[in-house]
């Protein structure tokens, strides 16, 4: 209906705030109706993959291929879960707690979880070999 009187207006039915913050100014809906491209999770998280590199392998994450390989975020007692796992509103929380992992190191790591058994930890130990003919 406010389409038809001027333009769509945005109005908050739910929030995962309230009710503590129900009467709030609720300025999230001017950041969306100043820029609605910025507040998408997938840009947010974009952003934040894009300057990072993999807590397990160091890799730069770089640019995300959302339809096959997601980054994942490690938590605090180290288990790995890809960002679409993640509800949309404990996302700033989750950011400021959990660490970006690459797809290559999350499906390792998910492995490693799910079928102990089958991993074996090797350490690489590098030879140098002098007078080698």
């Amino acid at each position: 209906m406010t389409a038809i009187s001027g333009g769509p207006k945005l109005e908050l039915k739910t929030c995962s705030r309230w009710p503590e913050l129900q009467d709030c100014g609720q300025d999230c809906l001017r950041q969306i109706e100043l820029s609605p491209e910025e507040c998408l999770v997938r840009n947010i998280l974009a952003d934040l993959y894009r300057d990072k590199k993999c807590v397990y392998c160091g890799k730069p994450i770089g640019e995300i291929d959302w339809l096959e390989n997601r980054p994942a975020l490690k938590n605090p007692q180290g288990l790995t879960v890809q960002c679409n796992e993640i509800p949309p509103e404990l996302l700033p929380d989750v950011l400021s707690t959990h660490l970006p992992v690459c797809f290559d190191c999350h499906v390792a790591e998910r492995f490693r979880r799910l079928y102990p058994d089958l991993v074996v930890d090797r350490t690489w130990k590098t030879e140098v070999h002098h007078g080698a003919k």
